[in-house]
């Protein structure tokens, strides 16, 4: 099998290489990003720009994990365009090469996706969107939606294969904290520089791991059939707590402050993961103490906070 990752550079994209590597070691893999890097199985480009793409196809690929985007809500409000440009253009761009070489496209969208349905405090399930109109609370919904809708009208019109996975609050080694990532990294930051730790009043979220996470998307990626599927796991925490458990495991002396969110902002996020485990046989077992536990000693020597470097 010869299998392409797109924006292989990021948080999810070297564990899903990794991952490939140990249960498929018969698979062909070309890794695909904008960054410089010299490797074998390493081709830079952009998703912005078509041309680009053209030496990442040379090998004909069965499956395409397409991970690259514009992934952050707050950057998305800041800059529309490039958010469009990104996951919208540049979606299409890869789709168009998809086509041309009878690829699977395995696309990773959000769970911002949802937008005010979560606010019904139900857990969402996937179909929501077929049936009700979009009710973003972003950009970044927005263009992913998009990018989602071109995906399906190429499937549906074209027979591209496709799967469409969407991810729940995605957490782990890997993600460098900054004003754009999730709140784990940022939250452990704070606590090992001992800073105040903003938390909107109320906030709920269900936190995956991020290893467990890349085995649902190279699952998804043999799914047979055009589908969608929620990623993400079923332990729920107030966002408050999370905060606490942060400052008890660094053993830091942070304090929570609460705050209320921007209206971009959904305080609550559940959804059913069922189909996943139905279709796909995958259902994520770490903890948020244990991951956290693994996030914080990464983070630790990843940064390393007060050192000299």
């Amino acid at each position: 099998m010869r299998i392409l990752i797109i924006g292989s550079e990021g948080t999810i994209g070297p564990r899903l290489y990794k991952c490939i590597r140990t249960k498929m070691p018969d698979a062909e893999i070309v890794r695909c990003d904008k960054e410089k890097r010299k490797a074998d199985d390493y081709v830079m480009a952009d998703i912005n720009f078509y041309e680009t793409l053209k030496p990442a196809f040379y090998f004909e690929p069965d499956i395409v994990f397409h991970l690259a985007g514009e992934v952050s809500r707050e950057s998305s409000e800041l800059f529309p365009n490039k958010s469009i440009e990104t996951n919208v253009l540049g979606t299409s761009n890869v789709i168009q090469y998809c086509m041309d070489h009878g690829s699977k496209i395995v696309m990773t969208s959000t769970s911002e996706i949802y937008g005010m349905y979560l606010d019904e405090g139900s857990h969402v399930v996937e179909d929501v969107m077929e049936r009700r109109p979009l009710r973003a609370r972003n950009i970044y919904a927005v263009t992913n939606f998009m990018g989602e809708q071109l995906i399906a009208y190429y499937h549906w019109m074209y027979d591209l294969k496709a799967v469409v996975v969407r991810l729940f609050m995605v957490y782990g080694p890997g993600e460098f904290p900054t004003p754009y990532r999730s709140i784990i990294s940022r939250f452990i930051e704070a606590a090992l520089l001992g800073r105040d730790i903003h938390v909107h009043a109320g906030g709920m979220r269900s936190f995956c791991y991020v290893d467990e996470v890349v085995e649902g998307i190279r699952r998804a990626g043999l799914h047979e059939y055009y589908e969608t599927f929620n990623l993400g796991m079923e332990e729920e925490w107030l966002v408050s707590d999370i905060a606490k458990e942060i400052i008890l495991q660094t053993g830091s002396s942070s304090k929570s402050v609460l705050s209320e969110p921007d209206q971009s902002i959904s305080l609550i996020k559940r959804a059913d993961f069922r189909k996943a485990e139905l279709l796909l046989g995958w259902k994520p077992e770490m903890t948020l103490k244990e991951g956290l536990k693994k996030t914080i000693e990464w983070q630790k020597e990843a940064v390393r906070y007060g050192q000299e470097s």
